[in-house]
């Protein structure tokens, strides 16, 4: 027997969906796991060095690995690489200080633009910054079921229209992303290919994308207002909860680990330069 037994709920295929296994990130209390999304994500925008950023960016990537999930964690970047390649290419162009060496200077018109070493480290920053805040909401959504943490929300006293909210937020991010593959791989049955041209500058392509989108969630909208309507959503004061999940070891633990590698990460920031 393996030890993780995991199944995919959903398309196989979906980059982002929840996967239920036996792994600590799985155990762990869904309030715990939100309270480190929180804690990192605010660590992750206070570090501009490299090094921090790639501290917490190893934690990740080894409690992706040690969870038993980093094929769906690696399948999870599929969506955000793209755009983190935007920023970086943009970034080392426009933005960061005009300081170091001139890589390369292109004129363009009347100015220049400068591939210099401030920007380029400050790109490269500004990429494992996104990489560190879009891993870290990876694991999260591939190791919290939406109804532990709609359950996990209840019971710590917060109200069912919060607690549903949250949960339909974090359930959406897995719909959207199998609605996305769908519709992809159905425009491509047809003949369409997404492989040759960027999406983005084909008006066409975009096109063939957004407006289904588009439609899927205004009818899931509709769907999901019409269960709420038929259980009786909002009828009574208060919901009963009878699975409460409980705080254990692992979560004061894992909280612990969080702490010291960004205590590293801080400590590394004073310590180097990049």
């Amino acid at each position: 027997m393996t030890p993780f037994r995991r199944r995919m709920r959903g398309r196989p295929g979906s980059p982002l969906v929840f996967v239920s296994a036996e792994s600590f990130l799985h155990r762990l209390h869904p309030l715990t796991k939100l309270l480190i999304l929180v804690l990192y994500t605010a660590a992750a925008l206070a570090f501009e060095q490299i090094v921090p950023g790639l501290l917490l960016l190893g934690f990740v990537f080894t409690a992706a690995g040690a969870s038993g999930m980093i094929r769906p964690f690696l399948r999870g970047y599929r969506t955000i690489i793209p755009f983190i390649f935007l920023v970086v290419v943009t970034d080392a162009f426009f933005a960061g200080p005009l300081t170091g060496t001139v890589f390369l200077s292109i004129p363009v018109g009347s100015f220049a633009l400068r591939l210099v070493e401030g920007r380029v480290l400050f790109a490269i920053s500004m990429g494992v910054r996104l990489l560190t805040l879009s891993g870290v909401c990876i694991l999260f959504i591939l190791s919290t079921s939406y109804t532990a943490f709609v359950r996990a929300l209840r019971s710590a006293g917060f109200s069912d229209a919060i607690a549903f909210s949250l949960g339909t937020a974090l359930r959406t991010i897995s719909f959207l992303s199998e609605d996305m593959s769908n519709i992809m791989d159905a425009q491509r049955a047809r003949g369409m290919e997404f492989d040759r041209n960027l999406l983005l500058r084909n008006r066409n392509k975009l096109t063939a994308v957004t407006v289904p989108m588009a439609v899927t969630v205004l009818r899931r909208s509709r769907s999901l207002t019409a269960a709420m309507e038929s259980r009786g959503f909002g009828a009574s004061s208060r919901a009963s909860v009878y699975h409460r999940p409980r705080f254990t070891i692992s979560d004061v633990a894992m909280f612990i680990a969080i702490l010291i590698v960004i205590g590293i990460a801080w400590v590394s920031s004073f310590a180097i330069v990049i």
